[in-house]
């Protein structure tokens, strides 16, 4: 009874038990088990002195090193899980349920006198997750010692494998582990760096070489498998590529119904950033030999090795490996899935009822929940002949999180995700979680039941809170950092700004959930490339957008003292601001004499002035002027 534990009901009882047991060999006063106790609890009760450590040793993992202890000071009592501290004060406390009192024995002045002599060093593994704190115990009157003080054996304890759900609710997010990683951008750029060196983090030379080296590769094979050469062909340069990306990031910026437009004469239809640096027919080449891998060396659909995502696998690898390795997130973290868009054919195309992009690709996303900043991803290929062992929900997010683990992570999910087991095995890895849920789910304990506005229920084991709570509709929360309580929110309503009761869970929720989906806000901004039949141009696209919006975000955090307007701070203008360390305009060997929005790559030549309308220019004007109209003088619309 000189333990104070602050838990579940049984469990407080259950450690009231081991501890009176191994410190003060004495059992537990039978008088004091005036409700239940759990099976393990009556068999701790029951066991001898030799049954009883055998009993520990599978349950308990303490050390007991001989020194001395203050006992007006604090004792740390850190785990891998929720258990906090041990503290030894002038004040006995029972703190069990109603139904418990508070007393003072021989044996409890036994164990006190038995903690003095003892210097605590916990050493609980990885598979602890109490929410236990050891509290207060009373001062002896008298100087004793135990009749046997015999250092404990190493012993283990999965403390919430026997936990059960209870309606008793306690606070426990104010022992948490608190968060002390560095979060912050991680590369060695210079302060005064620009964009396209932040940029070139994602693609440095090195990438955009090998893409080199493949599309002359494939130009190659095709004109040979052909039998025929393309005496408009000449061989892809670095600088070539560096154009084509360029392009592809403009086309998102400058749309017009027909691709010919963009290299027109006249000035309605003509693009400079893309018609003032290559010609048309040069960058049609490029494009149609644009590739990233061998495909003369891609494993058949049935063969061994063989990769759904082969054409873009190279760069996709490095992409992903540049995202978590150049910035380390702040302590919220999101998991969700990501659509990019895709209507044509290929096998692992996925449909998603009421999304604003139904049909594409699937990507499972991991991001920062403030920045939206994008740290790990995989493209979702469908099902695999090994179905995961928990679900497909638990198997993305624990690889999502794979390097971000054992660091006191939060990390949220919706309810495709979420289940108890995927929470148990996070606090495992000193990870909380917070999601919505499936009422069908194997051990929740909250089925779904006709509530009013506002009605809440809760329930909680260990460190896992339950929430069910109505608002506008019924919603399910399985949440590990958050207490199971209600907080006061300002909502805006019709009639003004009214005050609502919430559980803190939902709020949590609400705070971290959307990452992912600030970055698919990023991405709407700027949309890469045209329409194509090619599936896997759609991807290298989704891998320019991804590095741009990570680049702007790596330079924000660079650089925060910066003016709103600036490359570092808007968005609007990041992707079109030349290098600043340089000085200079893009266009080489010239000085900038168009200003910070000069939009020209490095190693562009100057200018190519426009020619006279070709009769394709002609013939696609044709087809766009009963639709095309201008503003006249007067104010008026008028067809030109």
């Amino acid at each position: 009874d000189f333990i104070g534990c602050y838990g579940a009901p049984k469990k407080r009882l259950r450690y009231l038990i081991w501890f009176t047991r191994l410190f003060t060999n004495s059992a537990y006063p039978a008088d004091h088990l005036n409700r239940p106790v759990d099976k393990v609890a009556e068999k701790a009760s029951t066991l001898s002195e030799t049954e009883l450590k055998e009993f520990f040793e599978k349950r308990v993992n303490f050390d007991f090193n001989s020194s001395s202890l203050d006992q007006h000071g604090v004792t740390r009592l850190l785990d891998q899980g929720s258990i906090k501290k041990c503290r030894v004060t002038n004040e006995m406390v029972v703190d069990l349920s109603s139904g418990y009192s508070k007393f003072s024995s021989e044996p409890e002045k036994m164990a006190f006198e038995f903690l003095q002599s003892l210097q605590i060093e916990h050493n609980l593994d990885g598979n602890d997750e109490s929410d236990i704190e050891l509290g207060e115990m009373s001062e002896g009157e008298e100087d004793s010692t135990p009749n046997s003080a015999t250092p404990l054996p190493s012993l283990d304890l999965d403390l919430d494998q026997d936990e059960e759900w209870t309606d008793e609710l306690v606070d426990f997010a104010d022992r948490l582990e608190p968060f002390t990683e560095f979060s912050g951008p991680v590369h060695d750029l210079p302060v005064d760096s620009g964009p396209l060196d932040y940029f070139k983090l994602f693609f440095p030379d090195s990438v955009l070489n090998m893409i080199v080296e493949e599309t002359n590769r494939y130009a190659e094979q095709q004109q040979e498998a052909k039998g025929a050469e393309d005496v408009y062909w000449k061989p892809a340069t670095l600088a070539d590529i560096r154009k084509y990306i360029y392009t592809l990031i403009t086309f998102g910026h400058h749309q017009v119904p027909e691709l010919s437009l963009i290299w027109s004469s006249d000035p309605y239809w003509r693009v400079p950033a893309i018609a003032d640096i290559w010609g048309r027919q040069r960058y049609q080449k490029i494009h149609q030999y644009f590739h990233l891998a061998d495909s003369s060396h891609q494993p058949g659909r049935n063969d061994e090795g063989y990769d759904p995502l082969y054409k873009v696998r190279p760069l996709l690898d490095h992409i992903r490996n540049v995202c978590s390795s150049v910035y380390k997130p702040k302590q919220n973290l999101s998991v969700d899935e990501a659509m990019v868009a895709f209507t044509g054919r290929v096998s692992f195309k996925q449909y998603i009822k009421n999304k604003p992009t139904p049909w594409g690709f699937k990507v499972w996303c991991l991001a920062e929940a403030e920045t939206g900043y994008l740290l790990n991803f995989q493209v979702y290929t469908g099902k695999t002949a090994t179905q995961p062992e928990h679900g497909l929900g638990h198997q993305v997010v624990t690889s999502m999180m794979a390097n971000h683990l054992e660091k006191n992570h939060a990390v949220h999910f919706d309810n495709f995700f979420t289940s108890v087991k995927l929470a148990e095995d996070l606090l495992k890895e000193k990870t909380t979680c917070c999601g919505t849920i499936r009422t069908n789910r194997k051990g929740w304990p909250l089925p779904s039941s006709k509530q009013k506005p506002g009605e809440v229920r809760m329930r909680q084991k260990g460190r896992m809170v339950a929430v069910q709570w109505t608002d506008k509709r019924q919603v399910n929360i399985l949440s590990t950092n958050a207490d199971p309580k209600m907080v006061t929110v300002e909502r805006r309503t019709k009639a003004g700004v009214v005050q609502v009761q919430v559980p803190k869970p939902v709020v949590q929720y609400n705070k971290a959930m959307f990452g992912v989906d600030l970055n698919d806000q990023n991405r709407s901004y700027y949309p890469v490339g045209r329409p194509g039949t090619k599936w896997w141009r759609y991807l290298f696209n989704y891998l320019v957008q991804i590095s741009i919006i990570n680049a702007f975000i790596l330079m924000k955090r660079a650089r925060p003292d910066d003016s709103r307007t600036s490359a570092s701070q808007n968005h609007l203008v990041f992707p079109h601001t030349p290098s600043e360390s340089s000085g200079r305009c893009n266009r080489a060997g010239s000085a900038c004499t168009e200003g910070p929005g000069c939009s020209v790559p490095a190693g562009i030549k100057q200018p190519i002035q426009p020619k006279s309308l070709s009769r394709q220019d002609a013939r696609a004007q044709e087809a766009v002027l009963p639709v095309r109209a201008r503003w006249s003088e007067d104010g008026q619309w008028s067809n030109p």
